[in-house]
């Protein structure tokens, strides 16, 4: 209690150390120690002025209130560390200890307090020596550690004038009287030490303390690395995006893969894909993301993947997130590069590379040989970003806290996955990629029809899984070869059976068959777009004048979109910043995992027609946990490997606090464990920012608002519903 106290009393001293309240986590901007929750927009964005001073200060208070937490630990003879505690084994016990250690620690479980003569371990490194929260806040094990990471070992409740000898797993490490520091050294895999901590008096042994870490990496938020850590993690990044595969794995190692072993990998076969539209999505990615974490900590095993939360961009710089310091020139590079080309030209990522001549390395190319969509028609294979799709501005939102408590807030698998998928992320990569050179444009339609601007934009910004569905079906014809000096006009794909007239039966093969303008879910309830296309009028429903000639101008745009960024193709892992994304949704997969209500129905339910979509069907991935073993893996397999819960898992998140999105009233923790899942995501759409954006006409011009105004409304309720 005396602790308690003079920690509560201390807690101006922490605020004033990282600028923010000390419930939050900690983001280091441009070498600024900041807390999210307090974070302005000017805080976001790319290359922001350094702040100085007020620190000083802060390290006088904390000095000063951690000399009197020493104090109050000798006087009051108790001390918390953590949630719960473990207590001190007399030297008695050693006699059931054959590695001359003590037996492990209570479980995770126990909640009394240690007695005043019990000895009590505190863990600690340069992140979470300023939490107020331990670093094992969700998961089941009370002490957890980094691999190399220094880590401080520090025994509380010591006898004045001891001394004390530290080991791990029988190791004797040099410690400082009641501290030690301490690296970790696994790679790759999670592993559990034994740490021993012996009290002396005049040489003799009074008290022995031992009990179990768990040492795991943590995955962060990249603006909570410190710039060394995210330097790190960037160097070794771009040694796996700069050497083959044979190069890396002379230097590095077996489990080095390159850049572009990742880009065939996630790309996959021609026809349906087997890591998305499905609930294969969560697991699969998760085990991409694994397997890329794996070859970067063969070049470096300190670093480990972090994770981007857009919706802090989303909630601090809205339409302008695309400045975010994320997109600094140092990190991931420009949003949306100044060029005709649209080729990331500036930067660490500078001329990122495509692979050319690609034919013999996977089957699918564009027809210049690059390793890329067949209709993707770029001409310099550089890696590209664009805020412009088929001609206009992409100015959707990225998904917001309000989409991710809609997932949050759903209580089966089959309904959370896709909602992950189709809303928590997916517009994030057609953000960022963007279609340009595109010889039919969105203002043809717009221009027809001005009040269904942004419909015309939604559907234009879902074409990646129509285009596909076209070309799998070979109702969209692209060229197999193209010479590199083939003007971009002669090399187009196209879709002759549908340019004439489209009547009744062509319209429902398309909808029916193809699932061309299914684009919201593959998940029947959410009443995706296929419903709303009638085949008796050949028109979409409730749009009015919106007639086949309409549909067939979208259908010009799908049939040759043009030049496509890398991360609005099935090659989206040639752009690095692929890869802080869907640690983002399994964060949130944790989070539900460990705080979820047990009525959750974890069903899979399996699919006709398209293979690795069910539960027990196979994916290409092996040994991610060290088992030494050939055998892949099925859906269930990572579905269960993939639990937080599980010790052989290498990896967690550091922390389970969205402040920006709790100052918007939305508490995750407890979408995640109570509300019930109420069968339609448009009980909701409150929340979620795409439905906000599509149902508002603010963003309309003058001449939208001219049009008519309430079909457009009442359209896009039919759309949500």
């Amino acid at each position: 209690f005396p602790c308690v106290s003079v920690l509560w009393l201390c807690q101006p001293a922490l605020v004033s150390m990282s600028y923010g309240a000390v419930d939050t986590p900690d983001v280091h901007v441009a070498g600024v120690h900041r807390s999210t929750s307090h974070v302005s927009a000017e805080d976001l964005r790319a290359s922001p002025p350094r702040a100085a001073g007020g620190r000083k200060i802060g390290v006088a208070l904390l000095v000063a209130c951690g000399a009197a937490v020493l104090l109050a630990a000798f006087a009051g003879g108790s001390v918390a560390a953590g949630r719960r505690q473990h207590g001190a084994v007399s030297l008695d016990a050693r006699v059931a200890d054959d590695g001359g250690g003590m037996p492990a620690a209570v479980s995770a479980s126990a909640s009394s307090s240690p007695a005043a003569s019990e000895l009590v371990l505190a863990v600690s490194n340069q992140y979470t020596a300023n939490w107020s929260s331990p670093l094992n806040d969700g998961y089941p094990w009370k002490y957890i550690v980094e691999p190399h990471s220094t880590t401080t070992l520090s025994v509380v409740g010591g006898a004045a004038n001891s001394e004390f000898s530290w080991q791990v797993d029988g190791h004797t490490i040099h410690g400082d009287g009641a501290t030690a520091v301490h690296k970790f050294g696994n790679r790759w895999y999670a592993k559990s030490y034994h740490v021993v901590v012996t009290e002396m008096r005049d040489g003799r042994p009074t008290r022995r303390f031992g009990t179990d870490v768990m040492c795991k990496y943590v995955r962060r938020e990249i603006r909570s690395l410190t710039d060394d850590d995210r330097r790190a993690y960037f160097d070794a990044h771009q040694v796996m995006y700069t050497l083959s595969e044979d190069e890396g794995q002379e230097k590095y190692g077996p489990l080095f893969r390159s850049k572009d072993y990742f880009n065939r990998k996630h790309a996959g076969m021609p026809g349906c894909s087997a890591y998305h539209k499905g609930a294969q999505f969560i697991p699969t990615h998760m085990a991409l993301t694994l397997e890329f974490e794996q070859s970067l900590q063969s070049v470096n095993p300190a670093v480990t993947v972090p994770y981007w939360d857009w919706t802090i961009d989303d909630a601090g710089l809205g339409g302008e997130w695309r400045a975010s310091l994320v997109f600094d020139q140092d990190w991931f590079g420009s949003a949306d590069p100044a060029n005709d080309d649209s080729v990331v030209d500036t930067g660490r990522w500078a001329y990122t590379p495509i692979m050319t001549k690609a034919w013999a390395y996977s089957q699918k190319t564009n027809p210049y040989g690059y390793l890329t969509d067949a209709w993707n028609m770029i001409k310099k294979p550089y890696l590209s970003r664009s805020s412009q799709i088929f001609g206009v501005t992409n100015t959707q939102p990225l998904p917001t806290c309000g989409d991710h408590y809609m997932c949050l807030s759903l209580d089966n698998w089959m309904d959370f996955t896709d909602c992950l998928e189709n809303y928590a992320h997916e517009n994030v990569h057609q953000l960022l990629g963007g279609v340009t050179h595109s010889e039919h444009t969105l203002e043809r339609l717009v221009g027809r029809q001005p009040q269904y601007r942004k419909l015309y934009l939604w559907l234009a910004s879902r074409a990646d899984r129509t285009i596909m569905a076209l070309h799998s079906k070979k109702v969209m014809e692209c060229p197999e070869y193209c010479a590199i000096d083939t003007p971009f006009s002669d090399c187009k794909c196209s879709c002759p059976s549908l340019e004439e007239d489209i009547d009744a039966d062509t319209l429902a093969y398309l909808k029916d068959d193809l699932g061309v303008f299914t684009f919201l879910s593959y998940r029947q309830y959410t009443a995706p777009y296929s419903e709303l296309i009638s085949a008796e009028n050949a028109t979409i429903t409730g749009l009015g004048d919106v007639d086949i000639t309409s549909i067939k101008e979208m259908l010009k745009l799908y049939c040759n979109p043009g030049m496509i960024g890398d991360q609005y193709t099935s090659f989206a892992t040639n752009d690095p910043a692929f890869w802080p994304i869907h640690p983002t949704l399994e964060r949130l997969w944790h989070l539900k995992r460990l705080v979820g209500n047990e009525s959750f129905d974890e069903t899979w339910e399996d699919v006709e027609g398209c293979p690795g979509h069910n539960e027990h069907d196979l994916q290409p991935f092996a040994n991610l946990v060290g088992e030494k073993s050939k055998r892949h893996y099925s859906n269930k397999m990572l579905y269960d490997l993939f639990d937080p819960r599980n010790p052989e898992l290498p990896y967690l998140y550091e922390h389970f606090n969205w402040p920006h999105c709790e100052a918007k009233g939305l508490d995750f923790a407890a979408a995640a464990a109570k509300l019930p899942n109420a069968g339609l995501y448009a009980d909701f759409s409150v929340y979620s920012s795409r439905i906000q954006w599509l149902n508002s006409t603010a963003g309309l011009n003058a001449t939208d608002q001219d049009g008519d105004a309430a079909n457009f409304a009442a359209t896009q309720i039919r759309i949500t519903r």
